[in-house]
Order: structure tokens, then sequence, then C-alpha cells
């Protein structure tokens, strides 16, 4: 498989290595707006995948916002007691 050749060649050097299509939304969100692609099997594809990924992200942010924001205060009130 591709991803254990690229592993195997970048060997010994810290990184985080997943396939987009493997990983939640907000990880591909957040990958698509580092720019940090490392191999694109279809480059003329890319915009497509990003803006799919883009709309997708944004759709449910409002959702993350307020589970994130439900958790934060969960934990503050653990903490006070």
């Amino acid at each position: 498989m591709l991803i254990n050749e690229i592993g195997a060649i970048l060997k010994g050097y810290a990184i985080d290595l997943v396939v987009l299509n493997d990983v939640p939304i907000s990880l591909q969100y957040e990958i698509i707006q580092a720019n940090s692609y490392l191999y694109m099997a279809d480059d003329s594809k890319q915009v497509d995948y990003e803006v799919m990924v883009m709309s997708m992200f944004l759709d449910q942010k409002y959702y993350f916002d307020r589970f994130d924001s439900s958790l934060l205060e969960q934990i503050k009130e653990e903490r006070l007691k």
C-alpha cells in the first residue's frame, strides 16, 4: 500500500500520516486549512474535494461549537465540585 511505502521512506521523522478519506470531517478541514498535503492522487480533483470538505464542515460547525461549549461547561462544573 502507498501509505506503508511513504511511512517507510519517512521513517525517523515526526509526522502524522493520514488518509483523508479515513478521518473525521473536522480533521480533513484542519489539514486543508493548513495546506499540508504530502500526496494527492488526482490534482484535478483537489479543488472539488476541498469545496466538498469545507461545505460539509461548515454545515456541521454550529453543532461542533455547541458540543465543545457544552463539554467545556461540564468540565468547569466538575472542577468546582
